[in-house]
């Protein structure tokens, strides 16, 4: 997650770049140890300019609790509300958040029923039977109000 004030501070030397634990890729269509992360200590080394305070020491726990275990999403729906009360407490008022397609899946036509924006995304039937699912790379801007 990136955090600034404004958007012409994005990216610059005030912005705080948090990991989030709960912002990231699920177990939900199996257990794929590219969605897994190495222990907080060694990627924190890697990447000195991001706090990762928000995320627990060690080994990665969230991989191995769903573990191919959340077939209808509600890990990873209970993750996004997390996310979204976490959000809801920070002092900035502008944020890119950075993360894979379950997540924002989710995040974005389950917790936040935002479907009207499925004309931006790509249906693909072999997931959640053609709900909508973000292209490659794709960048999408939203706002929410609390």
């Amino acid at each position: 997650i990136a955090c600034a004030n404004d958007v012409e501070g994005m990216g610059g030397p005030l912005t705080r770049r948090v990991v989030i634990e709960h912002v990231r890729e699920s177990g939900k269509y199996g257990h794929h140890p590219c969605n897994r992360r190495r222990a907080k200590e060694a990627i924190s080394l890697q990447f000195p300019d991001f706090d990762f305070g928000e995320i627990a020491p060690g080994d990665d726990t969230v991989w191995a609790l769903e573990k191919g275990k959340d077939g209808d999403g509600a890990m990873v729906q209970a993750r996004c509300q997390h996310f979204l009360e976490w959000l809801a407490e920070q002092p900035e008022d502008t944020f890119a958040v950075f993360s894979h397609c379950v997540f924002l899946q989710q995040l974005l036509d389950v917790v936040l029923d935002m479907q009207p924006c499925t004309e931006n995304w790509q249906p693909r039937p072999e997931y959640d039977g053609g709900t909508s699912w973000f292209n490659k790379g794709q960048v999408q801007g939203f706002v929410l109000v609390w």
